[in-house]
């Protein structure tokens, strides 16, 4: 895995050769099966035939990437990582901007967005929620993203529920956005969010409060979800209720609620909840709570249970 991050204001697009039928069938191939190296060291061979160099860059990438992935000899390994670095340094700014993500220069505000690269694609980015709508095609039907974290507020976030690329993430994070509790509502209700494993909502201010997340409680349909993040937000008791009874946190086996002022009332409802059978991990480091309080989460979830 090697990050390829994206720095600055101007975001550039370099040409890149057409995507031809045999290509497209070779990509459809990746896109279906993210699981398998067969199909992309399939493209990995044709892409390496091409005579444009970031083209066959790429897909020595792949070979690169995929090979590291089993590899057990030290010296090897250390080789083909240093082959690695030096392809994603070279191109993989060039391969970001393609997708509409990548290269942008003098604007700290953008200075998150960027990609990883595992086994020679994008499968994990992060970019401004404002521009989700101008990158989404561009990104998904190219690569096989698996995880998109999305920062920002954005009249755009309303589109993020109803786009058909979102049945294709694991992992999707929503931060420091300030959706309405509609908006909430219905990415937990969207019928492409059913393969979710992780939802991360931290310091999205307005949407995480008690009516929000009552909302998303009520709505939740996502039976693969294993972690939720809501951290750094303005969750009450009332909130806190609402999630422990909500069949949305059946399967969880993680839940982060840092920094909400949930208050002992809140945090009793989850000693009590039969919904958290699976819970492995419940953190509430920043949350003010008596030692009472403390002693019986403790008693409930043992040493999985965090306060700092």
């Amino acid at each position: 895995m090697t990050w390829a991050a994206a720095h600055g204001s101007l975001i550039l697009r370099p040409e890149r050769a057409p995507i031809g039928a045999d290509e497209r069938r070779m990509l459809d191939a990746v896109l279906a099966d993210p699981d398998d190296d067969a199909p992309r060291l399939v493209y990995a061979d044709w892409l390496m035939a091409r005579p444009e160099p970031e083209l066959a860059a790429r897909g020595e990438l792949i070979v690169v990437q995929c090979a590291l992935e089993t590899m057990q000899d030290p010296a090897e390994h250390n080789r083909l990582k240093a082959r690695d670095f030096e392809l994603v340094e070279r191109f993989g700014n060039r391969w970001a901007a393609q997708t509409g993500i990548g290269v942008v220069r003098n604007n700290f505000y953008r200075s998150p967005c960027g990609v990883e690269l595992r086994r020679g694609f994008i499968e994990a980015a992060t970019a401004l929620t404002d521009d989700f709508a101008g990158f989404a095609s561009r990104l998904f039907t190219r690569e096989p993203v698996r995880e998109l974290t999305l920062i920002g507020e954005s009249a755009h976030i309303a589109r993020v529920p109803t786009s058909l690329f979102v049945a294709r993430l694991r992992a999707l994070a929503i931060r420091e956005a300030h959706g309405s509790v509609a908006h909430l509502a219905a990415l937990a209700s969207s019928p492409h969010v059913a393969g979710l494993e992780r939802l991360d909502l931290s310091a999205s201010y307005r949407a995480l409060r008690d009516e929000p997340i009552a909302a998303l409680a009520r709505a939740g349909s996502m039976p693969r979800l294993r972690e939720l993040v809501l951290a750094k937000g303005h969750i009450g008791p009332a909130g806190a209720h609402a999630l422990a009874a909500a069949p949305l946190t059946t399967n969880l086996t993680r839940l982060v609620l840092d920094g909400n002022p949930i208050d002992d009332d809140g945090a009793l409802a989850f000693v009590d909840s039969p919904h958290l059978a699976q819970l492995r991990e419940l953190s509430l480091v920043d949350v003010m709570l008596g030692q009472d309080v403390r002693a019986r989460l403790a008693r409930r979830f043992g040493g999985g249970v965090r306060f700092d």
